[in-house]
């Protein structure tokens, strides 16, 4: 579209759904819509088997995220086409809008996973071989440590607030006899713990009386006994109890 306004696609992905929105240059929305995840929740069962999830588990299936993506922002399409009444350089015409007028999408999430994936980006769980085994709960009956097998986790360079792109990532400790979950947990290790060691740096300049106390491992955490467990051996790690209790 010749002189249309350059277009940026917003996609939020929360609990249950993933909303699209819209956005020319000039900061005006153009379209908004969102696209419910055809699995919602997953707190029962694991989609493909009978396999019954322990309690407090709530996971998504990360096919859903592509599937509801595509549905809201064709959605959010369709709204801006509606609504273009006196906007004539949105890049918005009779046809809509095309794909050369979207110049940058932008992604947020609620929270945030580790997947395993193959190379070519398909999640393990997608895959008949690991159907039916849940990686994360294997993982939380791992030992702190994950059995000797270390991860440094700069695998495309970046963890947030640091940046280099010229840093990778790479696993340490691999035996024969360790399994999948052996390399899942340090993933969680070394993702989870980077953030709060950046905190506890932090808090170290913080006079103690002043200090938040973090409490990870509450009444309402019991069910995660092996991440608490993990809190405790990176509380060691920093060698001052007053950070976690």
């Amino acid at each position: 579209m010749s002189g249309s306004l350059p277009i940026a696609l917003g996609l939020d992905f929360g609990t249950e759904s993933v909303r699209a929105i819209l956005i020319d240059s000039k900061g005006r929305q153009l379209g908004i819509a969102s696209g419910d995840y055809p699995h919602g929740q997953i707190t029962d069962r694991l989609p493909v088997t009978s396999i019954k999830l322990p309690a407090r588990y709530a996971l998504q299936s990360p096919g859903d995220w592509i599937d509801s993506a595509v549905l809201a922002t064709r959605a959010a399409i369709d709204d801006a086409a509606i609504d273009d009444a006196g906007i004539d350089d949105a890049g918005i015409d009779d046809a809509g809008i095309d794909g050369e007028s979207i110049v940058g999408i932008g992604v947020d999430f609620t929270s945030c996973t580790t997947l395993p994936t193959l190379n070519d980006g398909t999640p393990l769980c997608q895959l008949d071989r690991f159907a039916s085994v849940p990686l994360a709960r294997d993982a939380m009956r791992l030992p702190p440590g994950a059995d000797g097998v270390l991860c440094l986790d700069w695998m495309n360079g970046c963890r947030t607030p640091l940046m280099d792109g010229n840093l990778r990532g790479a696993f340490t400790g691999l035996g024969l006899q360790h399994d999948p979950e052996h390399l899942y947990l340090p993933l969680f290790e070394a993702s989870g713990f980077a953030s709060i060691v950046d905190a506890a740096t932090a808090m170290a300049s913080v006079p103690e009386e002043k200090r938040d106390v973090v409490r990870p491992c509450d009444e309402r955490a019991k069910a995660y006994d092996a991440i608490c467990a993990n809190y405790r051996v990176l509380a060691d790690k920093l060698s001052d109890s007053s950070f976690l209790h």
